[in-house]
């Protein structure tokens, strides 16, 4: 009879636990219980989705590397578990809609060592981020972020096409799609977010990331066999002025330096069973309002750019707002940015996305 009862909770929990000599494993479901994601910890940690019993992403390993030498997500002993769920409507002024809802099931797994990884499963999408409980400052030299596929799906990608003082991650952030199979993506290119994979049976995974505060944001460069793995710019440290922009002439070792207590960005995988539901997400909107600034003299060494896309988040991904162009010389003008800005970096539930190097001490690439 007790095994009866317990069998019957764990097919009801939208969690789920299991222990072994091969390591642990965590299961958390979306609260349609359609989308399940998987976590293994042992000797790294691994996670793979599945939708209604296929694979989106498989098995795939994630890790961070700081200065010190500690390898965040390697032989890894756990802490505690902590399940939560929510299902709470956010009001949005700036987006489409007054409101969203914000409905997802959450797993925070917490190792020893002062750092953790939080995984949700919303209905329409799955989320990770790492976070650290650290004293004082940390160096990140470099984060692994992998999404391993089944098959050899068909992508569709926007590529890094501006290498100006050859570096690979100056980018306007502008190309059009480029649909390959993973198979046929070159190894020596980048593509910037946000990335499509069709995996089959009318399922679309797309590739985005939130909260990007104080660290790069992530490129996607093909991996073995059939993935992607996350790539980051590392920190300049000298930079020129080349026409109107600014180009990177050399850059550290690492990613970022950065508060010891913090959280990291999310790493999003948003799904879709019908393409039109691509459209109505609110994990992923096209700008819903841009504002230009232009200097009154375009003298690029006086009126340094402040470019930033900014996405204000309710489910990851919400609203959002660009800001491009370079340093606004009416001060009213300047005002109504740092405001709006202001309010998308402390709304509780507003993660900022930054693309380009507009406030360097928080966004830059």
């Amino acid at each position: 009879m007790k095994f009866r009862i317990l069998l019957l909770l764990c097919i009801i929990s939208p969690f789920s636990f299991v222990s072994a000599q091969t390591g642990k494993t965590y299961q958390v479901k979306s609260p349609d219980g359609k989308i399940n994601i998987t976590i293994t910890s042992k000797e790294t940690i691994n996670w793979m989705v599945q939708h209604d019993g296929t694979d989106i992403i498989t098995s795939s390993a994630i890790s961070m590397m700081l200065d010190n030498g500690e390898l965040l997500g390697q032989n890894v002993s756990v802490k505690k578990v902590v399940a939560a769920s929510a299902d709470v409507v956010i009001n949005t002024p700036i987006y489409k809609k007054d409101k969203v809802r914000d409905n997802y099931n959450q797993l925070t797994i917490i190792f020893k060592g002062d750092y953790g990884v939080i995984f949700r499963a919303y209905n329409d999408g799955v989320a990770y981020r790492w976070f650290t409980q650290k004293k004082g400052e940390i160096t990140v030299l470099n984060e692994e972020a992998n999404f391993n596929f089944k098959d050899d799906d068909k992508a569709f990608l926007p590529f890094v096409n501006d290498y100006r003082n050859k570096d690979k991650f100056n980018t306007s952030f502008e190309s059009h799609y480029d649909v390959l199979n993973l198979s046929k993506i070159k190894k020596d290119t980048l593509a910037f977010l946000p990335v499509l994979v069709d995996v089959g049976q009318a399922l679309k995974a797309v590739i985005l990331e939130a909260d990007l505060q104080d660290y790069p944001g992530m490129y996607l460069a093909p991996g073995e066999g059939n993935s992607l793995h996350g790539v980051f710019a590392q920190v300049p440290t000298e930079e020129f002025v080349n026409r109107l922009n600014y180009a990177v002439k050399t850059r550290a070792n690492y990613i970022a330096k950065t508060a010891g207590t913090r959280s990291f960005p999310w790493r999003v995988v948003v799904i879709s069973t019908e393409d039109r539901q691509l459209a109505d997400n609110d994990m992923m909107q096209l700008p819903v309002f841009s504002y230009k600034f232009w200097p009154a003299h375009h003298t690029a060494p006086n009126h340094p750019p402040a470019p930033a896309i900014a996405q204000l988040s309710a489910t990851s991904l919400t609203a959002r707002f660009l800001f491009s162009g370079a340093a606004p010389k009416r001060k009213k003008h300047g005002a109504w940015a740092k405001n709006h800005f202001q309010y998308a970096t402390a709304h509780p539930k507003s993660p900022v996305v930054g693309q380009k190097a507009g406030w360097k001490k928080n966004i830059y690439v």
